[in-house]
């Protein structure tokens, strides 16, 4: 996919970023800054809870 700018970036919304084919080059000027990754949260396991562990005793 081609890059897109910074200032492209700032207009798009939540939903054309999630239907982005996949990883993005994000550009300044000529330079490559950034890649933006689209979270396909369709695809994500929720965490299982995690027990908190007690402070140990000093």
């Amino acid at each position: 996919m081609r890059a897109i700018s910074i200032g492209q970036l700032h207009r798009m919304t939540g939903k054309a970023i999630a239907a982005l084919p996949g990883p993005v080059p994000i550009k300044s000027g000529d330079r490559v800054i950034a890649l933006l990754l689209p979270a396909r949260m369709d695809k994500v396991v929720p965490a299982e809870p995690t027990a908190v562990a007690e402070p140990a005793e000093s």
